[in-house]
């Protein structure tokens, strides 16, 4: 009786009124039939360990388990509220390192998550949980001293590195940091091991999309994912949020005008809270389509995914479409430090950085007025995402709206922003 209601729902949801399967919906029977078994019954492995053995993607899981949800609403096992499958990195670590749920429940563990929540922090206990499973030891045993801490991060990193030098290991040095905080050890923010910089401090200063190539990522964004992550895109490099940020937003908009030329010319402004900064900053649009983009989402989340599904899933594709437009080549792996280097581990990151460069080109490279719409001061801005360069000294003054130079290029730079809108609306002064 089962099996012929699941096979009508298989042919609603996949083949409409068609009375033969072919092979290939046969092939998602089958897969949808698996996946069904594994969610009747409590989660035993993680949802990339299930993705893999079916033959699914992340996105598909989750498209699937919902439809499964609705047809078997008795049926199908949530995950129990903290119990969270993350993959250990040894098998075979002594308890209660061997396991994520294992782990959670630790003392020391719990005190600092507790801690971390009345902090409003992120207390990252999966990279903890990877440190500690990697080095085979408890949280105390790590917290003996600096060293025991430190100990335990190399035996982490030699396994994360084993097979991709150029992984970043910033996140697990930050949430390691942290825990030896509240544990009561300090740690040298220079320290040569676990220090407190960043990554992505490099030669990252010039990362940027061209006009043209933004309308090309939107638009491999768009065919990929749907019209809505198309949106966030063109909302994303215009404003350019922090991923949570731009996660949990939900956006307001005023719609403002200026005159250039005698003509009237609408633009957006919006607020944004970056809880990092604890500061709201408000923002511009000046590109039509990210402005028509933002107005079907005023006064509602544009993503209503999980935040981890949405990285994973946004995360994919702008790197996909950095590879597709000749951004970077897939073949090649880029040392840190470097332009490609951004592109390919920091895909999301990146944007942020471009609609720096994009800011600083439309405002006369004016970093004091870019700035107060996402850094704290003008140097943070200069030093990591927008470096003024010897070419942009021989370009002031010049406005491809008002003053163009003979030659034109592809990133065109303006006098000050209501002359960028013109240009982007399609105006030239005196055609020229």
């Amino acid at each position: 009786m089962f099996f012929s209601i699941y096979e009508l729902v298989i042919l609603i949801l996949y083949i409409g009124c068609t009375s033969t399967l072919s092979l290939r919906h046969k092939e998602k029977v089958n897969k949808l039939r698996r996946l069904y078994t594994e969610l009747s019954e409590p989660l035993k492995r993680s949802v990339p360990e299930i993705c893999a053995d079916i033959g699914i993607g992340r996105t598909t899981f989750y498209d699937w388990k919902k439809k499964l949800d609705q047809y078997y609403p008795e049926t199908i096992i949530e995950p129990e509220p903290g119990k969270t499958i993350f993959i250990p990195m040894k098998l075979d670590s002594k308890e209660p390192v061997n396991t994520y749920n294992n782990f959670i429940q630790i003392p020391s563990i719990e005190a600092y998550a507790k801690q971390c929540k009345l902090n409003r922090k992120n207390p990252a206990l999966s990279h903890l949980f990877r440190i500690c499973n990697a080095a085979n030891k408890t949280p105390e045993e790590i917290t003996v001293d600096l060293n025991a801490a430190k100990e335990a991060f190399m035996d982490f990193d030699d396994l994360y590195h084993k097979d991709d030098q150029t992984l970043t290991n910033e996140r697990y040095r930050k949430s390691l940091r942290s825990f030896l905080q509240f544990s009561g050890i300090n740690i040298p923010n220079k320290d040569p091991l676990i220090g407190g910089g960043s990554d992505s401090q490099g030669d990252y200063a010039t990362v940027s999309l061209t006009p043209n190539q933004v309308q090309q990522v939107a638009g491999y964004v768009g065919d990929k994912l749907g019209e809505k992550y198309e949106d966030l895109f063109r909302i994303h490099h215009e404003i350019f949020p922090r991923p949570a940020t731009l996660h949990s937003w939900i956006p307001t908009l005023d719609l403002k005008h200026v005159d250039v030329d005698g003509q009237s010319l609408t633009f957006g402004q919006s607020s944004v809270y970056e809880s990092k900064q604890h500061k709201h900053y408000n923002k511009l649009i000046l590109d039509p389509k990210a402005l028509a983009c933002l107005q079907k989402y005023v006064g509602k989340k544009i993503i209503d995914k999980p935040f981890r599904e949405f990285i994973t899933d946004y995360s994919k594709v702008l790197k996909d479409s950095y590879y597709s437009i000749g951004k970077i080549d897939q073949s090649q792996k880029y040392p840190k430090g470097t332009e490609g280097w951004l592109w390919q581990n920091k895909p999301i990151y990146s944007i942020r950085h471009s609609a720096a460069v994009q800011w600083i080109n439309r405002t006369s490279f004016d970093v004091n007025l870019v700035a107060t719409m996402g850094w704290e001061k003008p140097d943070t801005l200069t030093k990591y995402y927008a470096r003024i360069s010897t070419n942009n000294i021989m370009e002031k003054g010049i406005c491809y709206y008002c003053s163009p130079p003979s030659v034109t290029g592809d990133m065109p730079v303006f006098c000050s922003a209501p002359h960028s809108l013109a240009y982007i609306h399609g105006m030239r002064r005196n055609n020229q």
